[in-house]
Order: C-alpha cells, then sequence, then structure tokens
C-alpha cells in the first residue's frame, strides 16, 4: 500500500525463481541446466550469455509462443469481438488516412529539428561511444550511409507504418514485448524447454512483423544475424497451425528489418538519456561494452544496457545485413511499384526545403 496515493496492490501468486545470479560482465562458460521444473533466472534484458543453454532453442519458443497466441486470437478463440474490443487497441481495419501518409513532405518528423538529434547520436558512434561499435561505424562511407538512411525512415515514417499494417493477414493480438525478462523458462523431465509469460501491459492488435522484430531486439547480434530467417519461418508456420492465415517469410523478414530501422531513428532521440546515465566524462576510458559503467542496471533498470545493446546490433543490421538495401528496395517495389507514388525529393526528405501536400 502507498502511503502517498492510498493505492494497492494485492499478490496472491509470485514466480518461485532459482535465483541465478546475473552476470553483468563477460561472458563466462555457460551454466548447465538445472533440475526439471524449477523456474531458470530471472534473466535481464540484452545478457543472452546468461541463458542456461542456446538462445536460438530460447528465442524459438519466445517466437512460437507468441505465434500461438496470435494464431489463436485469429481463430477467434481469445474471445468475441466487442470482448477484445472493449478492452484492447487494435489497429486492424485503418486506412493510409490513420498513419500520416504525405506525398512530397515528411510524413515523420520534421527533418529540420529531427536533423540535430540524428548529428548527435553520428557524433555517439564515432567519437564518444565508439569503443561500443564495429571500426567502419565511424568511418566516413558508413555515416553517410546511415544519415541517409535515418533520413529517408523519418520521412517515410507514415508509409512504413500503413504499409506494416495494409495486409490484414498480417494483424493480431498477441503479446507486445515477449523479451526474456518477461517471461519465465522451466525445462520438463525430458529436458523440454517450457515458458510462462507475464508483463501484459500494451497488449493489442497490431503488425505481426512489428511485434516480432520486438520480441527479438534484445538478443545478441550474432544470435539475430544468424537465426533471423529461422524464427520468421517459426512464427509463421506456428500462427498457421493454431489458426492464423499463411503468411510470407520473406515478407515478415522486411517487415522485422525496417521496424529496426524505425527504431534506430527513435534511438538518435535518446543519446542524451545515455549520457545522462552515463556522463560524457567516462566515455574516453570505457573500452567495451562489458564495462560495469554500461553493463549493469541503472537505478535497477536495464535502460543503458539495452539502448547501447540495440544500437549497435542496427549498426551491425544496417551494415552486415545490408538493412538499407532492405528499405531501398521496399521504396521502389512497395511505394512506387505497388502504389504508384512519388518518391520525396532528397532536399525535402533531409529539411533543405519546404514543400509538399499536407497529405494524400
Amino acid at each position: 500500500i502507498s502511503n502517498e496515493t492510498s493505492n494497492w496492490l494485492l499478490i496472491t501468486e509470485r514466480v518461485a525463481f532459482g535465483g541465478d545470479p546475473q552476470n553483468f560482465g563477460r561472458p563466462q562458460a555457460r551454466k548447465k541446466p538445472i533440475a526439471p521444473w524449477v523456474v531458470e533466472g530471472p534473466y535481464d534484458k540484452c545478457m543472452d550469455h546468461n541463458l542456461r543453454g542456446d538462445p536460438r532453442e530460447y528465442y524459438l519458443l519466445l517466437v512460437r509462443t507468441g505465434a500461438r497466441i496470435a494464431g489463436l486470437h485469429r481463430a477467434g478463440r481469445l474471445g468475441g469481438p466487442e470482448a477484445l474490443a472493449a478492452g484492447f487497441q487494435s489497429l486492424a481495419g485503418l486506412g493510409p488516412e490513420a498513419f500520416g501518409l504525405s506525398i512530397g513532405k515528411s510524413s515523420g518528423e520534421d527533418p529540420r529539428t529531427f536533423k540535430p538529434r540524428l548529428e548527435t547520436a553520428v557524433a555517439f558512434l564515432s567519437d564518444t561511444g565508439r569503443a561500443l561499435f564495429p571500426e567502419y561505424a565511424a568511418g566516413e562511407a558508413f555515416l553517410a550511409k546511415f544519415r541517409r538512411l535515418m533520413f529517408l525512415v523519418n520521412a517515410y515514417s507514415g508509409e512504413i507504418k500503413y504499409w506494416k499494417h495494409a495486409d490484414q493477414d498480417y494483424i493480431a493480438l498477441t503479446h507486445p514485448n515477449m523479451n526474456v525478462d518477461n517471461v519465465y523458462f522451466w525445462r520438463d523431465q525430458k529436458g523440454k524447454l517450457d515458458l510462462g509469460i507475464f508483463d501484459w501491459g500494451g497488449m493489442g492488435a497490431m503488425s505481426l512483423g512489428h511485434k516480432l522484430w520486438w520480441w527479438l531486439y534484445c538478443s545478441d547480434y550474432e544470435v539475430f544475424q544468424r537465426h533471423v530467417r529461422d524464427f520468421v519461418s517459426a512464427f509463421t508456420a506456428a500462427y498457421e497451425e493454431h489458426g492464423g492465415p499463411r503468411l510470407s517469410d520473406d515478407l515478415m523478414y522486411k517487415m522485422v528489418i525496417i521496424t529496426a530501422l524505425e527504431q534506430m531513428a527513435t534511438l538518435c532521440n535518446a543519446v542524451p538519456q545515455i549520457y545522462k546515465m552515463c556522463p560524457k566524462k567516462e566515455w574516453p576510458t570505457i573500452q567495451d561494452r562489458y564495462d560495469p559503467r554500461v553493463s549493469q542496471n541503472v537505478d535497477g533498470k536495464s535502460t543503458l544496457r539495452l539502448y547501447l545493446h540495440v544500437m549497435n546490433s542496427i549498426v551491425r543490421i544496417i551494415e552486415e545485413m545490408a538493412g538499407d538495401a532492405v528499405l531501398d528496395a521496399w521504396l521502389e517495389d512497395v511505394l512506387v511499384r505497388a502504389w504508384s507514388f512519388p518518391l520525396k525529393p532528397g532536399d525535402i526528405v533531409e529539411g533543405l526545403a519546404k514543400g509538399g501536400a499536407p497529405g494524400l
């Protein structure tokens, strides 16, 4: 009970975690599985080295479980439409006007106000925080690519969001943020991994490709890069198995990558918050992601570690997985060919000129 507000919370049951200590430092030898039916962890975000087994196994289970919920929703087994509409937000059935599409004008933030924050992020990647990122992230070739890509993601923000919600087969109700810290794992007597779920806040019906990125974004880049196609295939198969329509693995993959790029544009705004959690004066002596000043939780939260971890992953997705090419192909295949939209001029995209219609 809060003495300040008189609000109260009744706890009727708790998860009996096994009490594994978290290793916030360099990865050690992976721990062996514990006794059957004993709950592992608790685990925290962005530390796959703490998992008691192959991370691929854990993320496949996460993906299949979330897809199962989505499939059951599409099969009508989670409740009637009226009851679900009363309890959960849904982005199903919305037209382009709901997403703010704009011809000849940025449908995101005014690029003139976005640019200073983008340059702050560029300075962090290439200078202040460069020890945490691949060497190429400080090079002019990558930085030019990065600037161009972030301006495009911002300028086509409304179009991207509408595209992810245009095909109703790709929209369903399921958990919004199913990371390893929002579930609890155990194994049965045969060693089969299973899980339970909590932290259901923000649950709603929206783009499944969007959700899938937000289930995977805290995984180590190496896990994501090696297995993302497996994760996508596992999702589409489980979704169909439990009542959803058949989805295109290729389209889901594109949604995942483009959602990652969207998050990077948002993270450009997070650099000042990074400096609040780890002041600039500390950075000259930080050598890697395992330095306790950036690896430990701050005020009990993983926010700093998460920001840095995910920024690094998306930088690598852009450069090592050709994330920029995925967006370029989307512009040509969807915007120009499928929708017959004109591309937005470069000076509009980068905020060098005014102009454009306020909408469609």
